[in-house]
């Protein structure tokens, strides 16, 4: 099982690709973006819409500590323009809208 995959699972990011993580000091920060069938989403109402800019922010959300380690997953944070909700941040599939911590992982089946 590679790298990238055990964080997936341990975080719940299945929807997602680690692309890579750093540990600095205290924190681990796990700098991931969604797969490509769940970009583009309106983080109000999931639907797929073309984006608004190409905002070169970045966003962070307080995952499940792993131990005594406090975990921030960060994932760039474009705008989409949804016909229904206006312009808005695009979603992603670990966290809700407007969240600051991700939801909790699937749990295992092992």
């Amino acid at each position: 099982m590679s790298f990238n995959r055990i964080f997936q699972r341990l975080l719940g990011l299945e929807q997602a690709v680690v692309e890579h993580v750093e540990f600095d000091g205290e924190d681990l920060v796990v700098h991931t973006r969604p797969k490509a069938a769940q970009r583009s989403r309106c983080g109000k109402c999931g639907k797929q819409w073309p984006g608004y800019d190409a905002r070169t922010g970045r966003r962070r959300w307080r995952g499940l500590d792993l131990g005594t380690v406090r975990t921030w997953i960060e994932a760039a944070s474009p705008r989409v323009d949804c016909r229904t909700c206006g312009v808005t941040v695009a979603g992603v599939p670990w966290a809700r809208h407007g969240a600051g911590f991700t939801r909790d992982p699937a749990p295992c089946c092992c």
